[in-house]
């Protein structure tokens, strides 16, 4: 299971998104609190795969829980972003333009190439 989570931002934006390995999705956004969208589908399985191995690729359990900025960034997003496998989970979570490894920013775009296709 995938989650995804993007809060914050001048409107106040709340966008959670889940991906199971068959491929089902579910997506909520609200903006200051308001619903906006809300939806859930299937997509091809083949991306899910791929994605999920992307995950084990970039050693996603290794990252660190949290990665914060030094300075909060007043308006900017935070980023969750969980895996579970099995019986492995993990969340890490990261502030806008944090000094996280570039291979979150990696698996972020990933998932976030995946609720774009979903979301239209």
């Amino acid at each position: 299971m995938i989650t995804y989570r993007r809060t914050g931002g001048f409107a106040g934006e709340d966008t959670i998104m889940t991906l199971n390995e068959e491929g089902v999705y579910t997506i909520n956004r609200t903006i200051s609190g308001r619903k906006i969208l809300e939806k859930s589908g299937r997509i091809d399985a083949s991306k899910v795969t791929r994605l999920f191995e992307r995950f084990e690729e970039i050693g996603f359990f290794s990252l660190k829980e949290n990665y914060s900025p030094e300075h909060r960034v007043y308006d900017g997003f935070i980023y969750s972003l969980g895996f579970t496998k099995g019986d492995r989970k993990k969340i890490v979570t990261s502030e806008t333009e944090t000094n996280h490894p570039d291979s979150f920013t990696t698996i972020l775009e990933e998932v976030e190439k995946i609720l774009i296709l979903v979301s239209e």
